[in-house]
């Protein structure tokens, strides 16, 4: 019996201390936007309604809106472009350009300004 109660206070404070250090991975400078992720959002200023989940997605982003970035360094140097959506790691990575969406591991990492792409694989 006491075997079982060591094991689940093991349990719990594992659970607490793993939500702890999740804590301070969570970014929002706006209440519409949500970031999770080592420097993910880092730079927004004035930018909302984006979502970054990833180490350092959407990490240069400092106006832009309404973007979507998820994988390690997912749209990391969009910084005022609009309506994109990044899904997978280094996706859109060097992005300046609007409306564009990118799947997959380092789908269209450079778009030019003003490009709208729709890569995926």
């Amino acid at each position: 019996m006491n075997q079982l109660i060591d094991l689940r206070v093991l349990t719990l404070i594992a659970f607490a201390l793993t939500n702890l250090a999740l804590l301070g991975q969570v970014k929002a400078v706006d209440p519409t936007d949500t970031f999770f992720g080592g420097g993910a959002g880092m730079s927004v200023t004035t930018g909302v309604q984006n979502s970054g989940f990833g180490f350092e997605a959407l990490f240069s982003n400092t106006t832009g809106f309404n973007n979507t970035a998820v994988g390690a360094f997912a749209l990391f140097s969009n910084t005022t472009g609009v309506f994109n959506t990044a899904t997978g790691a280094n996706a859109l990575a060097n992005n300046t350009g609007n409306d564009n969406t990118a799947t997959g591991l380092s789908r269209s990492v450079t778009t030019p300004p003003a490009a709208t792409t729709r890569p995926t694989g």
